[in-house]
């Protein structure tokens, strides 16, 4: 995985991939399992990238 955050389109499109294969799924609670568990890597990866672009950024206000 590249560290510079270049992958963020890659990983973007493998995660709207792997949401219509789980909404292929017949409803159960596995599904739902996976669901919340996708839910949480999906936030995860967001707040990675959420902290990379303000460090990036890094305005001072002084």
């Amino acid at each position: 995985m590249d560290t510079e955050g270049n992958d963020l389109p890659f990983l973007l499109k493998e995660f709207e991939r792997f949401a219509d294969e789980l909404n292929k799924l017949p409803s159960s609670v596995e599904t739902t399992a996976l669901e919340l568990q996708f839910a949480l890597l999906r936030q995860a990866v967001e707040a990675k990238y959420r902290r990379k672009a303000i460090k990036v950024v890094n305005i001072d206000p002084n």
